[in-house]
């Protein structure tokens, strides 16, 4: 985005003290004139700790598993969940070299920032693909989905954590070689017990909403706007209906 784009803080600020962060939302603007198909979001955990812990638990739960009418499908499920939530905790409690600390914050920022969707725009939640196992193949692919029910929206989400470092960039980037080579197409044999037929039409079409959840460090939110406005990374994804920036402060 151009020098001509400016930020608006919307009056309120949301604090959700169950979830252990504060959520800030942010309207983009261009010349005045508010789109809102263009949404950033800035989440604070409240107590970093804390939100490991929050973590651990929500993914612990196969709540999520009632949303499946077939218990072979359920069962199927949750055997993936289960061997994956033990290896997550283990990143995260215990961190041995670079690449698992890295992964440890990448699930906390696909979760954070998935939550922060669900919480702030209403949007319906897709557990994290990590837990579906798509991952047990070896296959990259985007981190989480969500689908804003209203106007059936599937929008597809990529986090990135780097070590005291804003990662939009890293994000950004990621969206665009998953869009180029489709694998949101490829998730839909998996998604498609979470989300709607409309939504899933739509997405075929070329018709969703893509997310980029990141790091950040403790850098001045509207710096860190005006720098993600800058980004070419970020003018290639206009063409999408709906763009989520989500900043998570974990860096």
């Amino acid at each position: 985005m151009k020098n001509f784009y400016k930020q608006k803080t919307i009056a309120a600020t949301s604090t959700i003290n169950e979830k252990c962060m504060n959520i800030a939302k942010h309207d983009m603007t261009i010349s005045g004139v508010t789109h809102p198909e263009i949404i950033f979001l800035r989440v604070s955990p409240d107590n970093l700790q804390g939100a490991i812990l929050l973590v651990l638990r929500e993914l612990a739960e196969d709540s999520w598993l009632s949303r499946l009418d077939d218990e072979t499908v359920q069962e199927s499920f949750r055997l993936a969940a289960s061997q994956t939530v033990s290896d997550i905790e283990t990143k995260i409690k215990d961190p041995n070299g670079n690449n698992d600390a890295s992964k440890a914050g990448q699930y906390l920022v696909s979760h954070l920032a998935k939550k922060a969707i669900v919480s702030e725009l209403s949007h319906e939640e897709v557990p994290l693909m990590e837990l579906l196992s798509r991952r047990v193949s070896g296959g990259e692919g985007f981190d989480f989905y969500s689908e804003k029910l209203s106007d059936s929206l599937i929008v597809c989400g990529e986090a990135k954590f780097v070590s005291g470092r804003n990662a939009y960039t890293d994000s950004l980037v990621q969206i665009k070689d998953f869009i180029d080579t489709k694998k949101h197409i490829l998730d839909i044999q998996v998604i498609c017990h979470f989300t709607s037929e409309a939504g899933r039409k739509k997405l075929v079409k070329g018709q969703h909403g893509v997310c980029a959840a990141f790091s950040t460090t403790n850098i001045q939110t509207d710096v860190l706007v005006n720098n993600i406005k800058a980004s070419n990374n970020l003018s290639v994804l206009f063409d999408k209906n709906l763009i989520i920036l989500v900043g998570v402060d974990v860096a």
